[in-house]
């Protein structure tokens, strides 16, 4: 009796330590089960990270959402989040619906692991759990507004421990300093992200980047050796006669694996993030969808569908990875292929269009029409407002688009100084045709999305040179692939546009832009020579 009760005090123990162990040895019960190991072998890695900061990029439908809300309950419950838990989803109705449809049944279906400890505060997006707070909140923030996000009130005076971000490749980035802001009294400041990827550098890709990025790998029962499906997939995909496909072993490819025989293993381990990816491939159930079966994922590899937008939801949806087609993104080398042979100018007779983004510094691309196509015949950073009144005279610029935003003073002040010939640009995502060009107000105006199209074809349709490759050109190219182009749906209203999207420093892609912007109706040279 006296070992029983001390197995069950250990027990007690571990579960007031261990969500996982918690949800599990309560049988927590869910929409279609308990809780439970069994085909969810790499969830106890990811709930029980010792570290502070977690994130899980995973294909769809992977135990994501309900493994952080446990973990968030467990937190509120034992107090080891004693200010309560963010939890946050891409939008209102997201919101409202997982409310209504998986929590609301998680309290009344576990009474005495969850239901308990519920104090009813008549909201369904708010919860009071033991002495702490679970607030679901949605992460849009509200529109736009010259440039600038509103801030949501969604997310104003909550004070938490930890901030949940579920599906963080839907929501803002501006959405994370807002809801750091609301940890400012913790001394915990936990966060925890997840999602389905979406573009390669970009949301839970670029967070997974940063962490010691663990993965899955399944441990072979003849030779010993380890595989990592999302790594080794060509190696481990084997296709039999009759159609089926296996998972081999990648080192001794002589016998299948299991993903059930698997452990994480982190690439880097003395990061202080930690991070899981999953995908498709480690669902090893018999009851198969389309998208599950490692047939129907090699199938999708090897004979890919025409249409991009089928290939993109594969590799995000099925494999959990970031995808973009090669059109809506240029690479590093499309644009060095573009360098000719001569090198950067210091004036030039015109007549220039010059293109301003501002930052912490002030991009510069300047350039004009030719006979061989629009040229560049100057890249450059400056520090000073000032400076650039030198460039308008020395490369006889008579077209300059400067980004209005965010220091709208300098740039009206340098538009003053030269009168017919600044125009402040100001993006308008309802905006259709061509730009908008208002003389009197020194502004001109253009949906986003159309004008970076029509500069991103400068690139992939070779209608542009460029100086021929130095360091700064390098920079320029860096930043000219961190934009890509992807179909994104708001969440309040179902409506589906595409939009470019910023995957690091992109400032001289948009100063390139707005340079292309200021060719718009300009001659082309009367004496091919001066090209």
């Amino acid at each position: 009796m006296e070992n029983q009760a001390a197995t069950h005090s250990d027990l007690d123990q571990l579960m007031a330590y261990d969500s996982w162990h918690w949800a599990y040895w309560s049988s927590i019960r869910l929409q279609k089960s308990n809780f439970a190991l069994d085909g969810f072998e790499w969830l106890p890695g990811i709930i029980r990270t010792p570290k502070r900061d977690k994130c899980y990029k995973k294909a769809s439908q992977m135990a994501g959402t309900e493994g952080f809300v446990i973990d968030s309950l467990h937190g509120c419950i034992t107090r080891k989040y004693p200010l309560g838990v963010l939890y946050l989803f891409p939008s209102k109705d997201t919101v409202t619906d997982f409310s209504a449809s998986r929590f609301k049944p998680l309290i009344t279906d576990n009474h005495e692991a969850i239901g308990q400890h519920v104090r009813d505060t008549d909201r369904s997006n708010l919860k009071q759990i033991g002495q702490g707070f679970l607030y679901f909140r949605s992460g849009a923030l509200s529109k736009i507004v010259q440039g600038q996000h509103k801030t949501s009130a969604q997310l104003v005076a909550i004070p938490v421990d930890a901030v949940v971000y579920d599906e963080w490749d839907l929501m803002s980035p501006a959405t994370r300093e807002l809801a750091v802001r609301r940890m400012e009294q913790s001394n915990i400041q936990a966060e925890a992200f997840l999602s389905n990827p979406t573009l390669p550098d970009y949301g839970i890709e670029s967070v997974y980047a940063k962490s010691d990025m663990s993965v899955w790998m399944i441990k072979c029962d003849k030779c010993g050796g380890y595989t990592c499906l999302e790594l080794e997939y060509e190696k481990a995909l084997h296709r039999l006669p009759n159609g089926k496909v296996l998972r081999l072993c990648a080192r001794c490819r002589d016998r299948e694996i299991y993903p059930r025989n698997g452990l994480w293993d982190a690439r880097h381990p003395d990061r202080a993030m930690a991070g899981f990816w999953i995908s498709h491939l480690c669902n090893y159930k018999t009851d198969f969808r389309q998208g599950t079966d490692p047939a129907h994922i090699l199938d999708m590899i090897e004979n890919p569908p025409r249409e991009s937008y089928k290939v993109t939801h594969f590799w995000n949806m099925d494999m959990g990875m970031g995808h973009v087609s090669v059109r809506d993104r240029l690479s590093y080398q499309q644009v060095l292929d573009r360098c000719g042979d001569y090198g950067m100018e210091n004036r030039d007779p015109g007549p220039c269009s010059m293109g301003v983004d501002q930052g912490n510094d002030i991009n510069v691309v300047i350039g004009k029409k030719a006979f061989a196509g629009d040229k560049v015949v100057h890249i450059g950073t400056y520090i000073d407002w000032t400076e650039l009144d030198n460039l308008m005279k020395d490369f006889k610029v008579s077209r300059c688009v400067v980004d209005a935003l965010p220091e709208t003073r300098n740039a009206r002040a340098f538009a003053g100084r030269f009168p017919g010939k600044v125009y402040l640009n100001y993006y308008n995502e309802h905006q259709k045709g061509s730009y908008s060009w208002n003389e009197k107000e020194h502004t001109v105006s253009c949906n986003r999305t159309e004008s970076l199209d029509s500069s991103h074809r400068e690139i992939m349709e070779e209608a542009v040179i460029l100086p021929k490759q130095c360091e700064v050109i390098e920079e320029f190219a860096k930043h000219m692939r961190n934009t890509a182009k992807r179909l994104e749906e708001d969440p309040e209203t179902g409506s589906q546009r595409y939009v470019y999207v910023k995957l690091g420093t992109d400032h001289f892609r948009h100063a390139f832009n707005y340079f292309v912007m200021g060719l718009q109706n300009m001659p082309n040279l009367l004496f091919p020579g001066l090209a």
